[in-house]
């Protein structure tokens, strides 16, 4: 666990943060079939969330808590609690928003949030994506992105077409290819009015099939979405999340 605070920047000795807690909540947010309930099984370690089958079908039909313990060597349990979410279409209004803040304990309880972007269409629409982050932005205020990891989904369907033009000097690397879509989403979030000093810290990750570790870009996503998810996380919590992915599951 020290190793990891220490590799990530985080303070060694935790006895030293204020207000340090034993229980860290996570959501979970993004459209119908951004690919939200198979991040959630991938960051709990078991199939718990029921993946979309078909295009015209939404799986998550309400807020849903997974909740996992941890155990650190000085026998401490921790616990992180996921919160997978319907998906934030069109329709989803005030109180959507109210429903979601009372489920995880208020919005001040949220420690980290993880918002999924599906990258499997040919390119970032607008009007599929900014509607999502003006609501966000706007029930939960422009703060709410200062804890929050970007995940830009089905990057391993991406990887796949790009691997079928790979003799084709013209067609858009992986890498540049995240680059696009990073690029379009920063500037979406300013047109949600986000501060621009928010904006030019997001993280935005690729997120693949979590039976499947590696992407282009890197050996293993889910390992380096882990160590995103701590820097992005409220300081308060950060120790439940070294003890998720470093301790000894319960």
């Amino acid at each position: 666990l020290r190793f990891m605070a220490g590799a990530c920047a985080l303070p060694l000795d935790f006895s030293t943060i204020k207000n340090a807690k034993k229980n860290a909540t996570v959501i979970v947010a993004g459209k119908a079939g951004s690919g939200k309930s198979l991040l959630v099984n991938a960051l709990v370690g078991a199939v718990v969330a029921k993946e979309r089958e078909g295009i015209q079908k939404r799986q998550t039909e309400d807020f849903e808590k997974f909740t996992q313990s941890s155990r650190t060597r000085s026998t401490d349990e921790y616990t992180i609690t996921v919160w997978d979410s319907p998906g934030l279409d069109t329709e989803a209004n005030k109180d959507y928003f109210q429903k979601l803040k009372k489920s995880c304990g208020g919005a001040g309880e949220i420690d980290v949030m993880i918002y999924c972007i599906d990258i499997s269409g040919c390119r970032a629409q607008e009007d599929e994506i900014l509607p999502g982050l003006k609501k966000l932005t706007l029930y939960f205020g422009p703060d709410i992105w200062k804890n929050t990891v970007i995940c830009l989904t089905h990057a391993n369907i991406v990887a796949g077409r790009i691997a079928e033009h790979e003799d084709d000097q013209e067609h858009p690397t992986f890498e540049k290819t995240l680059d696009g879509w990073r690029k379009k989403i920063l500037s979406f979030l300013q047109k949600a009015n986000v501060p621009s000093k928010i904006v030019d810290s997001i993280s935005i990750e690729p997120a693949g099939l979590y039976t499947e570790s590696e992407l282009p870009d890197r050996i293993h996503w889910l390992g380096y979405l882990w160590i995103v998810f701590l820097q992005r996380c409220k300081v308060e919590a950060q120790l439940c999340i070294l003890a998720k992915k470093y301790g000894s599951s319960q």
